[in-house]
């Protein structure tokens, strides 16, 4: 017998359109893409930007880059092997990050 892998992300949107959605969405899909509620996430969202001064950059959004620092630390995922992010996004954070 063969099991098809159930994919994670089932959303046509990419970036902070996908972020949002989750946000606005279910409790249980949002802790499951990123093991935390999304009051806990808004929370640190605003704790870093406050605090620490992380800020958007000029082509992506803070909670943006979160979600996705987040995704792929909570699913032990490399960020070429993220389910659901297209590779032009992927490409972006990773020049976005390796310049900061």
């Amino acid at each position: 017998m063969m099991l098809c892998p159930v994919p994670r992300m089932t959303s046509k949107q990419t970036g902070d359109k996908w972020v949002v959605e989750l946000l606005r969405g279910l409790r249980v899909r949002f802790h499951d893409s990123f093991m935390m509620s999304q009051e806990i996430f808004m929370d640190l969202s605003h704790a870093l930007e406050e605090k620490c001064g992380f800020r958007r950059t000029r082509m992506t959004a803070s909670r943006e880059i979160l979600a996705l620092t987040i995704y792929i630390l909570s699913h032990n995922e490399s960020n070429r092997k993220t389910i659901g992010v297209e590779p032009k996004e992927i490409e972006r954070f990773s020049i976005t990050h390796t310049h900061h």
